[in-house]
């Protein structure tokens, strides 16, 4: 088996990209652990979804992954093609449930050893595909979404429903009386990638402002 030594990895649900990584993340030095060469169409699936390994490959990794904390790091591997990388981390069912992307120094160092070590095959299904809007989505974007999608349900909950009425009309230069369909359509909102959002958010920080006057 072939391993990668001494890197650095922030495992999360999300993939975030390396310049996205900040102080408050689990980022961890690992002493080792071990990488496979795959195809292409692999590795964009390993990227692009949740998927599940079958038993044999979960065993053929368990506790091969060492790191300078103690670490429960049972099933982890990194996988690679000759242009990009990432490492996973699964449960004791074969099913990804972390992932983590490299710095550029790091990777570049492991695109250059993939050149010389031979393809795996890996057997795995695919549980779920991330839907495609929100592959491109950046760490920022998403607890843009996040806040604003609590702050509505937040003054939705305290039935302060003018305060609904207001950021609706500010919206959409429209006045209705029913609040549920007004919730509904501002939740609908934080759903998308939408010119609103930002537009929403500047109305609700606005809101917040005056309520501390």
């Amino acid at each position: 088996m072939n391993y990668i030594y001494d890197i650095t990895l922030n495992f999360n649900k999300d993939l975030l990209n390396f310049y996205e990584w900040d102080s408050e993340d689990d980022v961890i030095f690992y002493l080792k652990i071990p990488v496979f060469k795959v195809e292409d169409k692999v590795l964009d699936d390993f990227i692009n979804s949740t998927f599940i390994v079958d038993n044999s490959f979960l065993n053929k990794i368990c506790n091969k992954t060492e790191c300078y904390k103690k670490k429960n790091n049972k099933y982890s591997a990194l996988f690679t093609t000759s242009d990009k990388c990432i490492a996973v981390s699964f449960n004791d069912k074969g099913e990804s449930i972390l992932k983590s992307n490299l710095s550029i120094d790091e990777e570049e160092d492991i695109l250059e050893f993939s050149n010389i070590i031979k393809y795996s095959i890996i057997d795995y299904k695919i549980k779920e595909k991330y839907p495609k809007k929100n592959i491109f989505v950046t760490r920022e974007e998403k607890n843009t979404k996040n806040k604003i999608l609590n702050s509505i349900k937040d003054i939705y909950n305290k039935k302060e429903y003018e305060k609904l009425r207001y950021i609706f009309y500010e919206l959409y230069n429209e006045k209705i009386n029913n609040d549920n369909l007004i919730y509904n359509k501002l939740i609908n909102i934080t759903k998308q990638n939408s010119n609103k959002l930002s537009i929403l958010k500047n109305i609700i920080d606005n809101i917040k402002e005056k309520s501390y006057e």
